[in-house]
């Protein structure tokens, strides 16, 4: 069998759309629900999704480090 020889193919022209046209598109309803999902989250100000059992905590010498920065 023979194989087939493979052409370079022609490089895609770039898309050029100006940034009116990309803002001014409607969302779709699954951005709506997505953005409706983050702003819930973000208006209840919780972070008890957030697991922090994997970060260490800070040793004495680590928290003695840092200090106040001068104003």
């Amino acid at each position: 069998m023979l194989k087939k020889q493979s052409r370079p193919s022609q490089p895609a022209q770039p898309i050029r759309k100006s940034a009116e046209s990309i803002w001014s598109k409607p969302f779709t309803k699954r951005q709506k629900s997505m953005l409706d999902r983050i702003a819930k989250t973000q208006a209840r100000g919780s972070d008890a999704h957030i697991d922090y059992s994997d970060i260490p905590a800070l040793s004495a010498k680590q928290l003695a480090q840092f200090k106040r920065a001068l104003k």
